[in-house]
């Protein structure tokens, strides 16, 4: 990662709420609605308040004898050549990726990879032996607690949030940290307990 130079800091765009954070180290959620950020990227950019560099003089052209001698009524003076710093060139705005995400539809579809039953979820889940639906997936599986874990839309991303399980929920073999919310999307490999693994197939 390129350390920014003087006029640049380091920024972490929240991948929910869109908010830029400054990159702090050891400081990983987002200062407006707590999100987790440790999967944002951190991005180089100008300071909001940054002071211009001081633009350079116009540079003028040499004489080659002194300006008395050069001045005369027949001949034209000579036009000072202006050089342009950066400091002239337009600044460019931070690109707002809140409005280039595309956003997810308003239900995710899961396999579970030991019966290879799919079913959909809707806005707000909980999963589990007495989850709000599709109990029957888990329903035989005791390492599975009653309500392991809620995944729910936040009109901008899916998340899920581990609800005090007995054996822990995993994303990509990284298992969550007790009511804390994380990114789930398609592609993700869902584990409530060794014995339950569920794939994300689509958004």
């Amino acid at each position: 990662m390129n350390n920014p130079s003087n006029g640049e800091e380091q920024v972490r765009f929240c991948q929910s709420c869109g908010h830029p954070n400054l990159y702090v180290a050891n400081v990983h959620d987002c200062e407006k609605c707590k999100y987790d950020l440790h999967s944002a990227p951190i991005e180089i950019l100008p300071k909001a308040n940054s002071p211009a560099p001081p633009q350079n003089e116009p540079a003028r052209e040499k004489s080659l004898g002194n300006a008395e001698d050069d001045a005369s009524p027949d001949v034209p003076a000579r036009e000072q050549k202006t050089v342009l710093s950066v400091a002239d060139a337009p600044a460019k705005a931070p690109e707002d990726f809140s409005k280039t995400r595309a956003e997810p539809r308003k239900s995710l579809l899961f396999i579970s990879a030991a019966t290879k039953k799919t079913f959909r979820s809707q806005s707000r889940d909980i999963l589990g032996r007495e989850g709000t639906r599709n109990n029957e997936v888990f329903a035989d599986i005791d390492t599975v607690s009653r309500k392991h874990a809620q995944i729910f839309f936040n009109e901008v991303n899916w998340e899920i949030e581990d609800l005090g399980s007995s054996n822990g929920t995993f994303i990509n073999d990284a298992e969550l940290s007790l009511n804390r919310r994380y990114p789930l999307q398609a592609g993700d490999v869902v584990k409530l307990s060794s014995q339950c693994t569920l794939k994300v197939l689509e958004e």
